[in-house]
């Protein structure tokens, strides 16, 4: 038997006993797929020696503004995956969750920042973690 059912906030009502059922939206963290890679790219590792390397490096970015910023160094390294701004958001998305079924995630998003003042800007922001990046970058892309 199938009836309909109407979602208000983050429930519904049974239609047969009226019992509240709460709804979970599973969302995850970055490019599914990539968590069981065991090694990166050529290209994404020149991108994150290049993201490590740049002034914006240790800062927490929008992946819009750090196309921006990078853009010119993409070019001229020819990182044909990196160029157009949504190839560049899904390689972002690899980045986060890239290996992550071994070890730590090479690049940190977080859903907001708080500036000084206390203000809180929305994001997504992603960031480096520089620990992790300098041993992939030693290992030559290795991720395990």
């Amino acid at each position: 038997m199938t009836s309909k059912v109407y979602v208000t906030d983050s429930f519904i009502r049974c239609p047969c006993c009226s019992n509240r059922i709460n709804l979970v939206h599973n969302k995850s963290v970055g490019a599914v797929y990539a968590r069981a890679w065991t090694s990166i790219n050529v290209q994404s590792l020149v991108f994150l020696e290049m993201w490590a390397r740049s002034e914006i490096g240790d800062s927490y970015v929008t992946k819009r503004n750090l196309h921006k910023a990078l853009l010119p160094q993409i070019k001229t390294a020819k990182l044909s995956g990196y160029k157009n701004p949504i190839n560049f958001a899904a390689r972002i998305s690899e980045m986060v969750s890239a290996g992550t079924d071994y070890k730590g995630a090479l690049v940190e998003k977080i859903p907001s920042v708080t500036t000084i003042q206390r203000d809180i800007i929305k994001g997504p922001f992603y960031k480096l973690r520089m620990p992790r990046i300098a041993k992939v970058l030693k290992k030559g892309g290795i991720l395990t």
